[in-house]
């Protein structure tokens, strides 16, 4: 597959940003780039500014997962430090999930 590079300038916060999220699911900026154009553009046309939220506040504690399961991946221990969050991130699921439902 042929590419075409395109140049583009942002602020610093949106960089930094650009390059957590790209960490976080372990690909390049480009690559992050690539399926964010392929996935989300389209699909937020038809949803709306509450959904828009919650979805961002689920890719929050996505995230937070993923920085858990590095941690215990590169140490082999599960910490006391580490289920408190899981417990919290638990916690924030559930609350999310009464929202909706309300």
């Amino acid at each position: 597959m042929k590419y075409k590079q395109v140049k583009v300038n942002l602020t610093d916060e949106a960089y930094e940003k650009l390059c957590r999220d790209a960490e976080d699911l372990e690909v390049t900026k480009a690559e992050y780039i690539r399926r964010l154009l392929k996935t989300s553009i389209k699909k937020r046309k038809n949803i709306s500014p509450e959904n828009l939220i919650l979805i961002n506040e689920m890719k929050r504690i996505g995230t937070n997962l993923n920085q858990i399961s590095r941690n215990i991946n590169e140490t082999n221990i599960i910490h006391i430090l580490v289920l408190e969050q899981i417990i919290k991130i638990e916690e924030d699921l559930r609350e999310l999930l009464n929202d909706c439902k309300h």
